[in-house]
Parts: C-alpha cells; sequence; structure tokens
C-alpha cells in the first residue's frame, strides 16, 4: 500500500495530540493531587471510591453521635453524683435528729434537710445541650415543678406520688378516681426513649425503634428518683417527697422518731437507686469507650483505602509525566524527519 503525505501527517498528528493529551491529564493529576477528576475516567475505581465515601461519611457521624453521647453521659453521671452527695447528706440529718432531742436542733435540721431538697430538685432539672437530662424525652420545660397550691412535687405535669409502674416497664396514673375503680391507665406524658444510631444497624417496626440496634440516650426521672408510694408503709416512693415528710416529721411535736428512721431507710434504698444509676453510666461509658476505638480504626482504614483509590502517587505521576513528555518530544523529533520542514516550522 502507497504511504501518502497525508497519511504520515494524519498519523503524525494523532500521535502528537494523543500524547499531549496524556501529557496534560497527567499534569492535572499532579495539580490536582487526584487519581480522576471525572468517574468516567476510572468507573471501576470511582464505584469502589464512592462506596468508601459512604461508609467514611456514616461511620464519621456514628462516632460524632457517641462524642456527643460520651458528653452527656458524662454530664448525667456529674449530677447524679452531686444528687448522691445531697442525697448522703440528708440523711446524716435525720439521724443526728434522731439522736438530738434539742426542738431548736431539731428545727434547724429540718431546714437544711428542706434546703438539700431543693438542691436535689435543681439537680434533677439539669440540662445538656438545652435538653433536659432526666426528663425522659422532654425537652421543652422543667421536668419536675413543685405544684404552688398542693407542695407537690410534679414530674412532667403528673404528680410523682400518683404514678406507678406497670409490668412491661412503662408508667402510668390514673386521671379520675373513676379511670382507677375501671383500670383506666393514661400514660405518663413526654416520658418515652429517645434512640440514637452509632452503628449498631438501626431497625425500626414501624415508628419504633429495635432497642438492640440503637443507643438508649434518654433518662427517666421516675427510673432514678422513683414514683408512687409504699404499698406495705404507705410511704413515699421517691426522694422529693420522702425529704418533704422528713421535714414535716422533724418539725412535729412530739417527733415521731419511729416515722423518721422509716423514712431515713427508705431515703438510703433511694440512694443506693442512685449509685446503681451512676455504675449503669459507667458501664454503658465503657460500651460507648470500645464503639468509638472501632469507628476509629474503621475510619482510618477507610481514610486508606479512600487515598489508594482518590488520592495520586506523587512520585509515581511525576515519572509518568516524564515520560509522556518524553514520547511528546520524541513524536516531535521523528515528524521533523518525515514532514515537510514547514509543516514542522508551523508545530515548533
Amino acid at each position: 500500500m502507497r504511504v501518502t503525505q497525508g497519511m504520515l501527517t494524519r498519523s503524525f498528528l494523532k500521535n502528537i495530540n494523543t500524547n499531549l493529551s496524556n501529557r496534560a491529564k497527567s499534569q492535572e493529576k499532579i495539580e490536582s493531587g487526584k487519581k480522576f477528576s471525572r468517574s468516567s475516567e476510572n468507573l471501576s475505581d470511582a464505584a469502589r471510591a464512592l462506596k468508601v465515601r459512604e461508609e467514611l461519611y456514616a461511620n464519621k457521624k456514628y462516632l460524632s453521635n457517641i462524642e456527643n453521647v460520651q458528653s452527656r453521659l458524662s454530664a448525667a453521671e456529674t449530677n447524679l453524683s452531686s444528687i448522691n452527695s445531697v442525697l448522703v447528706t440528708a440523711w446524716d440529718k435525720m439521724q443526728k435528729a434522731l439522736t438530738d432531742t434539742s426542738t431548736n436542733e431539731r428545727d434547724i435540721l429540718a431546714q437544711e434537710v428542706d434546703s438539700l431538697k431543693d438542691e436535689v430538685l435543681q439537680f434533677a432539672n439539669s440540662q445538656f445541650s438545652d435538653k433536659y437530662l432526666f426528663g425522659g424525652s422532654n425537652n421543652g420545660s422543667a421536668p419536675f415543678t413543685e405544684d404552688s397550691a398542693t407542695g407537690k412535687i410534679l414530674y412532667n405535669g403528673v404528680p410523682v406520688d400518683d404514678i406507678k409502674k406497670d409490668t412491661d416497664g412503662t408508667y402510668y396514673y390514673y386521671k379520675t378516681p373513676a379511670d382507677e375503680a375501671g383500670d383506666i391507665k393514661t400514660a405518663v406524658p413526654e416520658n418515652s426513649d429517645v434512640y440514637l444510631d452509632i452503628g449498631l444497624g438501626l431497625n425500626m417496626t414501624g415508628s419504633t425503634v429495635d432497642p438492640r440496634s440503637a443507643f438508649k440516650v434518654s433518662f427517666s426521672g421516675l427510673d432514678i428518683f422513683g414514683c408512687g408510694t409504699d404499698s406495705e408503709t404507705g410511704l413515699p416512693n421517691n426522694v422529693f417527697s420522702l425529704l418533704s415528710n422528713a421535714v414535716d416529721t422533724m418539725n412535729s411535736q412530739p417527733m415521731d422518731s419511729d416515722q423518721l428512721s422509716q423514712i431515713s431507710d427508705f431515703l438510703k434504698t433511694k440512694t443506693q437507686k442512685v449509685l446503681l444509676s451512676i455504675t449503669d453510666i459507667g458501664t454503658k461509658t465503657n460500651f460507648l469507650d470500645n464503639s468509638a476505638n472501632r469507628l476509629e480504626n474503621d475510619i482510618l482504614n477507610l481514610t486508606t483505602a479512600q487515598q489508594t483509590l482518590e488520592i495520586t502517587d506523587d512520585t509515581s505521576e511525576t515519572i509518568q509525566w516524564k515520560m509522556y513528555d518524553y514520547a511528546y518530544k520524541a513524536t516531535l523529533q521523528m515528524g521533523s524527519k518525515v514532514l515537510p520542514l514547514s509543516l514542522m516550522d508551523f508545530i515548533s
């Protein structure tokens, strides 16, 4: 077959354009630091990189959620530790009242216990990041308030002494005596559990979260501080009313020592419940620490995989660019031998 000058020219232009394109792409990779700027350039790596990015984003979100929960648990633990100290102090005051026969001294102790009750109430309404720590799902108002008319402590608007715990673990109350006679239960408002996705494989059944697939971040004040009344003694089964009853008993004349002793025993039991809650927080914190370590390792591995798939190796790419540049210059030299001098002058 006869090779014409036109064929040589077209072949030369094709080769030189290919080499220029390869060199330009290599230069772009070096300047941008990316192996490809469009997925069409490398469909296989682009698809894998997209999957890695999705996993990396999800794991970073889970880690952020864990860090937020860890801070929330730390705040809850700090406040419960303070409450525990206050309750221990209140119990000590009661013991002093049982052994001190001076009316004036008992009055002073009663005032101190009353002040300690206010402290417990303040800690029970503690917030973290504008959310109440011990209010269940209530984030709109303080969960524990005092009824100005009766002096009773309310939880999310319901008297704590009237709240009962059902067999399934939920809390309820009777709105009216008729409801109680008919066993018509009303759930305590805004006391549902709140869960956060930390990468355990969140599952939903309708609008209900599977507790095994997410992390519970809410605390019900009823679980920690108690509610209702004791069926045997009729004493309140929560720390607030117990402290109020202790104050009333210490102020009574004559003081009922047996009653105050029974109240102090109940208070000690409730204080142990607070300690158990602190221990439970410690267990949850350890679990979160382990989960955070796992996610940090996963993020590190995914970041390495992302860099392998997307980030240019400067040394290798610089060598590749040199080869493309050499090929381009070699093509020019070859063209000077097979093409008319005027065309090579134009290209140069």
